[in-house]
């Protein structure tokens, strides 16, 4: 680096005077790489270089865009620091270097194009020639770009008016190219173009078309302003109105609210007349449906059904179908993104599959290893007119097993219409002694054809595998890798469902590792399950009574009792969809997501937990409202210096909102140095709910909420920042449900930028390098990758941003840990009490607004990224077994931000 402009282009420079400007800083901004994203595509599109030499390229950010569309760029820098940042797979394309001295070596001499974009103003004067010269001899076309504006910046040592920079040009026979427009880029933007000397003639005939258009220009945009100016003096008219409309509207709602509380025992009443009216119907029902007309009457229905099912015969049909409901759902503009998001994944789940297939060598390696105590599996298959295809498809899968020791118990309720179904089992069954077959006098229904095969059974363990689905070869024996290394007595692994042939594949479940509160919000177990015989004894077989969800139920029972369950992370069960089957959507078999429901009272009523179960907003998935064994105080507590507007956003909402009402607000003053702030704690401590204490240390925010709880009464802390707004009036309610039960250790919320995507759903270690937030910046109408976002679920981590957890815990842990005082504080938080054997929640029904780190800023100075690094490191000594395992998540999934993505 040249060591006239050594002291200038430091970290500092970045931090301060780059693209962001006070919104961001430069490194890692998104901002920044939208914006270069966004230039690099226009600048390929205007002038289709092959070739870019990127001068002043920063941290690569331009080349990384131009890379991405195949573009061969190339960067120099004159400052090490940028360079350093640089991604690692386009270093050997950025180099630091000045614009004085020869491009580095490996570098090519000539180029397309060359962009130096608010590059010359950093140049002293005297050495502008040699600047223009190599830029000249490096390309014949230069997109240049420098302010005119004399900022208070020390780096600008050159500034001056686009007449000088011409001039510099034309000495070197570079002309404008007049019909290029840059203004995308900035308003100082020009690409000069190597061409023979211009005759003045030239020259002033392009000067003169540019300057009558850009007057055509004008004249048209003011009299589009004049226009607009009506439209809006219309407007104002038309607001006052709808203001009047809307107060008259709040009136009368609150009338209505009034009368409805008045009637509020009346309504209690007239609920339990009509249960018992529903009670007497659905006696009627049972009896109308064992009636002779009812049943005389089956095959006009099944006619009515067939054709029902007939629009969803063809794939193209199925997803216009979907696409349709979809757009009513949530609409265009939705829909269209969720559509490309389902193009993707379905191109990362098919190189998964093909990735995932057993290769001859692994067989023979697998076939070949001997086990010290090898178990029997019982692979249990109620049959029940199965297609003749998928039914050989199934058993072939089995003999197919790298691991012999199974055998495959077959019972079979077809009716007679499908006697195919005998002849081919009994066909495999004479081949191979190690597949069973009973053919059942009658169809008993999905549970008890199961309990039947499971009669036949004698393995030591038992696979659970429907009649159209596919086992991955090696199933088993991963299976018994960790029963005979982790002495398992539970097991599931990953599965993908699949249309037509496993080239097809539709969707991967990637699970994470066992998650009880998941678990009671979906059956994200459901295949393949293994369990030990013993197990199942001390569970109970397959009821009846939960027939659609029998899977469901027996899962909750087994793992109620299980001492050890274990997740294999890899696909090996391929759930077939096809018309009929749960896996082409639940509304096939409604009757599935009642006798869901049922099975999770039950286990519910089994393990002491009191509440209702009901219908979540996504498919397949439930809420439980946990009953509140009491309402104790709660204390809310938020650190705050200064920023009274968003304080006061974040308190009002609060006392508006919050429909629970014991608690109190605990605000812990740090530093603050505007007047105003004091005026409005003296107001706020006019309310008895509210007090302040002071802090007068400085910023350290686990020290701040440490000394804060020392002044709270409640059984719980609420730990909130002050830049949050509440959306959810229950919000208390919908955690505190989760944080009184003893094996909870702390709760977090579903928390939304201003635009209203996502901003947490929980926290995935190892994201981003330590931890990061899931699913970050999705829509708020967006699930999520299988629904995570939407339901209740265990994580490893929540932001301390809105965490609710007792008193008593918090204590236990002792409090935050002071040496994060910025980052990481919360995740550290949440780890030590998991290691105190508690559950960290994460619930989606809590809902609020997060104006994230528009308090305390970023990591702006040398000190702050020095304590930053700091930080990292502490966190990677202590928990470094759980940053890249984190057993809430899936080792299938990337890392990158935002995650759940295939790898």
């Amino acid at each position: 680096m040249s060591k006239r402009y050594e002291d200038i282009y430091t970290q500092n420079y970045y931090d301060q005077y780059s693209v962001g400007n006070g919104h961001e800083g430069y490194e890692d901004s998104k901002y920044t790489k939208d914006f270069l994203k966004n230039i690099a595509g226009r600048i390929y599109e205007d002038r289709k270089p092959e070739s870019v030499l990127d001068v002043g390229c920063a941290m690569g950010y331009l080349v990384e865009a131009l890379r991405d569309l195949g573009v061969e760029a190339y960067g120099v820098d004159v400052s090490e620091y940028a360079i350093s940042k640089v991604r690692e797979d386009l270093k050997p394309f950025c180099k630091a270097a000045s614009a004085l001295e020869e491009l580095p070596e490996g570098f090519p001499r000539h180029f397309d194009l060359v962009t130096a974009i608010e590059v010359a103003e950093h140049l002293y004067e005297e050495d502008s020639d040699l600047f223009f010269d190599h830029l000249c001899s490096w390309g014949d076309q230069v997109v240049f770009s420098s302010t005119d504006d004399d900022y208070d910046e020390p780096t600008h040592v050159n500034v001056q008016k686009i007449e000088y920079w011409t001039k510099k040009f034309a000495q070197r026979g570079f002309y404008r190219d007049f019909s290029s427009d840059l203004s995308y880029l900035t308003r100082h933007a020009v690409c000069f173009v190597r061409q023979e000397k211009r005759s003045p003639i030239a020259l002033a005939e392009d000067y003169e078309r540019l300057l009558r258009i850009k007057v055509d220009d004008e004249a048209e945009l003011a009299e589009r302003m004049e226009k607009l100016a009506q439209q809006l003096t219309g407007c104002q008219g038309q607001m006052d109105t709808l203001r009047d409309i809307f107060e008259r509207y709040q009136r009368e709602k609150e009338s209505e609210i009034s009368q409805l509380e008045r009637k509020s025992k009346e309504n209690v009443k007239k609920l339990m007349k009509a249960r018992q009216e529903l009670d007497l119907a659905n006696r009627a029902l049972q009896e109308f449906h064992g009636s002779v007309f009812w049943k005389m009457t089956k095959p006009l229905r099944f006619l009515v059904d067939l054709l029902k099912r007939g629009m969803k015969k063809f794939k193209v049909t199925r997803l216009i179908y979907k696409g349709l409901a979809s757009v009513k759902d949530v609409g265009i503009r939705e829909t269209c993104r969720r559509a490309r998001k389902m193009t993707s994944r379905l191109n990362e789940t098919a190189l998964y599959v093909k990735s995932n297939a057993l290769t001859e060598k692994q067989r023979k390696i697998e076939e070949n290893t001997k086990f010290q105590n090898p178990v029997t599996f019982s692979v249990i298959v109620p049959v029940y007119n199965c297609p003749e295809q998928f039914l050989k498809e199934m058993i072939e899968s089995v003999i197919g097993q790298t691991y012999p020791k199974w055998e495959l118990c077959l019972a079979d309720g077809s009716d007679q219409e499908h006697g195919y179904v005998e002849t081919i089992c009994r066909g495999y069954a004479q081949k191979d002694p190690r597949v069973k077959y009973q053919k059942l006098s009658k169809n008993l229904g999905i549970s008890a054809n199961t309990n039947a095969a499971i009669e036949m059974a004698a393995g030591e363990y038992i696979s659970l595998f429907d009649h159209d689905d596919l086992l991955h070869p090696s199933a088993l024996f991963q299976v018994m890798k960790v029963i005979e290394e982790q002495h398992a007595d539970f097991i599931y692994t990953d599965e993908c469902s699949f249309e037509g042939t496993l080239e097809n594949p539709t969707f991967a479940h990637f699970k994470p590792d066992y998650a009880p509160d998941t678990l009671r919000s979906n059956n994200y177990i459901c295949h393949l399950s293994t369990f030990s015989r013993e197990l199942m004894d001390q569970a109970g077989r397959f009821s009846t009574e939960h027939d659609g969800s029998q899977d469901y139920d027996m899962i909750l029972r087994l793992t109620e009792k299980a001492k050890h369950i274990v997740h294999i992370p890899r696909v090996l069960y391929y759930w077939r969809v096809h018309a009929g089957s749960v896996a082409s959507g639940v509304g096939v078999k409604p009757y599935c997501i009642l006798a869901a429901k049922r099975a999770l009272q039950d286990h519910m009523e089994r393990v002491g937990l009191k509440g209702e179960v009901t219908d979540s907003k996504v498919p397949s998935t439930y809420k439980i409202n946990y009953e509140l064994d009491e309402t104790p105080l709660i204390s809310i507590l938020i650190p705050n210096k200064d920023h009274i507007d968003d304080l006061k956003k974040c308190i009002d909402s609060i006392l508006d909102y919050s429909t629970y009402k014991n608690f109190e607000i605990v605000i812990v003053e740090n530093n603050s140095t505007e007047l105003r702030t004091f005026e409005y704690y003296q107001e706020l401590e006019k309310d008895s709910k509210i007090k302040v204490v002071t802090w007068k240390g400085k910023f350290n925010y686990s020290a701040i909420n440490n000394y804060g709880a020392g002044f709270c009464s409640g059984k719980y802390l609420l730990l909130l920042n002050n830049d949050i707004e509440v959306i959810t009036p229950n919000w208390i309610e919908e955690m505190l449900m989760f944080a009184q039960r003893e094996d909870v250790g702390a709760v977090g919320a579903r928390l939304y930028y201003p635009d209203g995507t996502l901003q947490h759903g929980g926290i995935i270690l190892g994201l981003g390098g330590i931890a990061g937030h899931a699913q970050l910046g999705i829509s708020r109408e967006d699930p999520g990758y299988a629904g995570r976002v939407s339901f209740v679920q265990n994580l490893s981590a929540c932001t301390a941003a809105c965490l609710l957890v007792r008193k008593s815990v918090f204590d236990e842990v002792d409090g935050l840990d002071e040496e994060f005082q910025v980052a990481f504080n919360d995740v550290d938080f949440c780890l030590r009490i998991r290691d105190k054997g508690y559950l960290i929640v994460y619930t989606p029904y809590a809902e609020l607004y997060h104006y994230e780190s528009k308090s305390r800023g970023y990591e702006d100075t040398p000190e702050k990224q020095e304590r930053f690094q700091r930080e990292i490191a502490l966190m990677k000594t202590r928990w470094d077994g759980l940053l890249e395992n984190d057993p809430y998540y899936n080792p299938n999934m990337t890392l990158k931000i935002g995650g759940f993505t295939i790898k």
